[in-house]
């Protein structure tokens, strides 16, 4: 076998011109969740992140046995960020204790009219 480092036709081989496409995350797809409530109700909010006013911290702690992050967002509500964090069932159960909590929800613009 001949060695051709030119090719089939003796012309050197260019390169290809396109960008090489390689696998992006989906960054959508590993942070942000819809609620599979009706379509009147859903809703999309931030996995593993939950907003609770700072009187429940103590009854989240309880709740979570997990290492979390607490964030400081205003005077009274804290960020509350970890592995494993469940917003939606952690929610219930905190309001049900009487603590305002919520999944931290994540809103979209549009230009088009609805």
């Amino acid at each position: 076998m001949v060695d051709d480092p030119f090719g089939r036709y003796g012309t050197p081989r260019r390169a290809s011109r396109r960008p090489v496409r390689r696998e992006v995350p989906n960054r959508w797809e590993e942070k942000v969740r819809f609620s599979a409530g009706s379509p009147s109700r859903g809703f999309a909010f931030r996995d593993e992140e939950i907003i609770v006013e700072s009187d429940g911290l103590g009854e989240l702690r309880r709740l979570n046995k997990g290492d979390v992050v607490e964030t400081p967002i205003s005077r009274t509500a804290v960020l509350v960020t970890g592995r494993g964090i469940d917003p939606l069932a952690l929610g219930r159960r905190l309001r049900g204790f009487g603590h305002r909590a919520r999944p931290n929800h994540v809103l979209f613009a549009t230009q088009q009219p609805m």
